[in-house]
């Protein structure tokens, strides 16, 4: 065995790096004992670059004796004065040298994110006021412009051009700096292009880094003609006390073509400090082409081809890296890691991974999300003959993720892309402003790579915090077979127009199960479905949607190329336990989600806890060119042949489930019905203490 230790002191190594290029040498050399160990003794281990890692080495690196050990890819401001700006006292001081102002995204105050100067203030958004035709994709008259109302910008503003636009519209958010305006037209036009077309009833926007809007304690200006920074202290916060840093790295350590590598134990922060572009590599910012396969090579080709570049993905921050990036990575283990305070997703599994396995890591306060796995696309894998860039078997087990989104408001807790064979169970994802877990990157019924994935166990709760759309607790996507969703408890989503979703099989989800779990405190449903096919949703508990319970939205079937007589069912609902406090337990689309007999739902059971009776379903029709919504009963349900041996319960069974305690009761109905609560869980941060794991068996 070859054992090295590292230390900022009194130690054969002072830097990771050099402890593992040692025994990259010695393995040359013929001198290295297997297993290799780098014990890394405590302290703040400051990088200018990343740790690279990139031999078929068997090695660990852990932190000594538990002790705390810091990876930090941050410079430290210091020169603070006091001084006078916009009439409030603010310090000032230099930015360190080699650092572009313009790149600076996040600034930590005493370890505490803070916030850049903005008009209008938090929660207010401006409006765009354009009504472009066109839908989502920008035309090349509007690809890179808006129109803004009224006083929304001041032209007088100090240094228009080095404001950042953030702009938000459903799932994802556009964010570019001014390049000019023109104040009789009302135009803005920006240094980068759109992934959407902004439109007045989606599209909200904000102004960052206004010098004008330094008002309030613990925000920050940077001018990048001084280059440098303003701030205002919050109370407490002295010339002599002030400790703030700047992210100045991007990833701080990449596993690249290595094998057998172990992380245990260690802490990674203030990485992640610029706005990557959105290109078919990782913007790395290194030279480097480590290639970003959720930009699909039609979405690559319009990107190279485009006049502007654009800052950000169409969906999920997809252009965001990993700060702790794995490529052509085999057999490698993260366990027990910290990964905090950096401005993108702390972990990446990329192209031409095999047997990656993230369990008990850390991840909160980031910029970006938590995990993304992806591999090379169908066209690329399969079409292209490009095996060796598939990615499978990573292992997703046990990682706390929260309070993440805070630069890019998009970003998912977990996310699957291309990948197949995958275990993600057991996370703890919670206080995020978008989905919670996303598997499968293909719309419609198209080929994909995405099959065989497991996502079980999981507690996700209080995403979307009313500030974007279209999410779910577990998010679904594309033809996937194989795939299951068990045993997950999801609770309190809220969107911000619309689609605040708990299960949400999306375009074209097909051959899954959803079984389970225990979905509770949605804005919108429970559960639903786009469109999709064969997907059997079964023995769950779904409560408390406040459209309805469960929505069947589209029925959309196509792309079957197989010979013979297929299921034909979109979606297959058994043996679900349905509890509402007064909305309908069904919404469907459209009138042919019921009357083309594409779905079924039978055995399950509903219970209406509001006083009130309430709408068992309802679905949406034309009749003589308008638009009506047609509401049904219980027994106008069972006439179209649902549910005929579905029945209603006056008490759900258990304790408090409008409080959110799902726990049985001790004489319960559910138990001749032979639903067993199996565990509870206390979860770290969690606001309740317990966790109502359930199985609905047959």
């Amino acid at each position: 065995m070859t054992e090295l230790h590292v230390a900022l002191t009194d130690a054969p190594y002072s830097t990771i790096q050099d402890a593992y290029d040692a025994l990259v040498a010695q393995k040359t050399n013929g001198t290295l004992t297997m297993p290799a160990v780098i014990n890394v003794h405590g302290g703040v281990y400051r990088i200018a670059k990343p740790l690279l890692f990139q031999e078929d080495l068997p090695v660990e690196i852990k932190a000594f004796d538990n002790e705390e050990v810091i990876i930090d890819g941050g410079l430290e401001i210091t020169g603070w004065k006091q001084t006078v700006l916009n009439g409030k006292k603010v310090f000032r001081a230099d930015l360190p040298k080699g650092l572009d102002p313009v790149e600076i995204n996040q600034l930590y105050v005493n370890g505490v994110l803070r916030s850049p100067s903005c008009v209008p203030k938090a929660p207010d958004f401006f409006r765009v006021t354009d009504d472009f035709p066109g839908g989502f994709h920008p035309t090349p008259e509007t690809d890179a412009l808006f129109h803004y109302d009224g006083n929304d910008f001041d032209p007088n503003w100090y240094d228009p051009q080095n404001i950042l636009m953030i702009m938000p519209h459903l799932w994802a958010e556009e964010r570019a700096r001014i390049e000019s305006f023109d104040t009789e037209t009302k135009t803005i036009v920006l240094q980068s292009s759109f992934c959407h077309q902004p439109l007045k009833s989606r599209s909200e926007y904000r102004f960052y880094n206004v010098r004008e809007g330094l008002t309030d304690p613990g925000e920050y200006y940077i001018d990048r003609h001084e280059k440098a920074i303003y701030y205002i202290p919050v109370k407490g916060e002295t010339l002599k006390n002030i400790s703030a840093v700047i992210p100045a790295t991007g990833t701080l350590a990449e596993i690249t073509g290595a094998q057998w590598l172990t992380l245990d134990g260690l802490t990674f922060r203030h990485g992640g400090g610029f706005y990557p572009y959105t290109t078919k590599y990782f913007d790395l910012r290194d030279g480097s082409e480590k290639r970003n396969s959720m930009i699909s090579p039609p979405m690559a080709k319009r990107l190279a081809n485009a006049k502007k570049p654009q800052l950000q993905g169409t969906q999920a921050s997809l252009q965001v890296p990993g700060l702790i990036l794995f490529s052509d990575a085999q057999n490698c283990v993260m366990r027990r890691c910290t990964v905090t305070d950096s401005g993108w997703y702390g972990i990446a599994i990329a192209c031409g991974c095999k047997n990656i396995t993230v369990e008990e890591n850390e991840l909160y306060n980031l910029g970006g999300g938590g995990i993304r796995i992806s591999g090379g696309r169908w066209e690329e894998v399969v079409e292209q003959n490009h095996p060796e860039m598939a990615t499978s078997h990573a292992v997703i087990r046990k990682n706390h993720i929260h309070d993440c989104c805070k630069l890019f408001l998009s970003a998912v807790g977990i996310i699957l892309s291309d990948a197949r064979s995958c275990l993600i169970e057991e996370n703890h994802i919670h206080d995020m402003l978008y989905s919670g877990i996303s598997c499968g990157w293909t719309w419609g019924f198209r080929p994909q790579v995405t099959a065989e994935n497991r996502i079980i166990g999981n507690h996700i709760h209080h995403l979307g915090k009313g500030i974007t759309s279209d999410m779910g607790g577990v998010y679904l996507l594309g033809v996937q077979p194989g795939t299951r969703v068990a045993d997950n408890v999801i609770h309190d989503i809220e969107s911000r127009y619309y689609g605040g979703w708990g299960l949400y099989t999306d375009e074209g989800s097909s051959n899954i199960v959803l079984e389970h779990n225990l979905v509770y405190n949605c804005s919108c449903e429970a559960y639903h479905q786009h469109y999709g096919r064969e997907n059997i949703v079964r023995e769950n508990v779904f409560a408390f949607g406040k459209d309805a319970v469960i929505a069947v939205t589209n029925l959309r079937q196509d792309g079957y190329t197989s010979p013979g007589q297929h299921y034909g069912k979109a979606i297959s609902f058994y043996k679900n336990l349905l509890i509402t406090n007064g909305s309908p337990f069904y919404r469907a689309g459209a009138s042919e989600v019921l009357l083309q007999n594409k779905i079924d739902s039978e055995s399950n059971i509903f219970c209406n806890m509001s006083d009130a009776d309430t709408i068992f379903g309802k679905y949406t029709t034309v009749i003589d060119n308008e638009r009506k919504t047609i509401l049904l009963s219980l027994k106008e349900w069972q006439k179209m042949g649902y549910d005929l041996t579905g029945k209603m319960v006056d008490d759900p069974g258990f304790t408090n489930p409008e409080k959110g305690d799902f726990s049985l009761k001790k004489s319960s109905w559910i138990e001749h019905e032979h639903l067993v609560v199996e565990r509870e869980r206390a979860h770290k941060g969690a606001e309740r203490k317990h966790r109502g794991q359930h199985h609905l068996k047959g």
